[in-house]
């Protein structure tokens, strides 16, 4: 499919940010200009 190739390149993205809890849920700490 796709969209699993762009949800796995969000994923990754996001994991640089934070940590993944569950399978689609990250939890990320940053500033408010770094989320901007």
């Amino acid at each position: 499919m796709p969209d699993d190739k762009r949800r796995t390149k969000l994923a990754t993205f996001l994991e640089g940010y934070g940590r993944r809890v569950q399978y689609s849920v990250f939890e990320c700490f940053m500033s408010l200009e770094k989320m901007k």
